[in-house]
């Protein structure tokens, strides 16, 4: 969810938002001065049922991480 790479133009979808446009958003995250990736999630479910939940929020047109949320639990089993 982090890949800043931006593909390769033959590698670009064509959704009519123009290539310099198309650059801009083919990388998994995004950043740009009026659009991007704010915020991304992370959920891990084990055998066990410990779920792990992590979310990173990030500052707008930077891309740097402004908080992150890490958290534990245990699922009760189903009865």
């Amino acid at each position: 969810m982090a890949d800043r790479e931006v593909p390769p133009d033959h590698a670009l979808p064509q959704t009519g938002v123009g290539l310099a446009m198309e650059r801009i958003l083919g990388p998994a995250f995004v950043t740009s001065p009026n659009y991007g990736t704010r915020v991304t999630t992370l959920m891990l479910v084990d055998k066990q049922n410990q779920v792990e939940y992590h979310e990173r929020t990030f500052a707008p047109a930077e891309g740097q991480v402004a908080s992150e949320i890490c958290l534990e639990l245990s699922l009760s089993p189903e009865k």
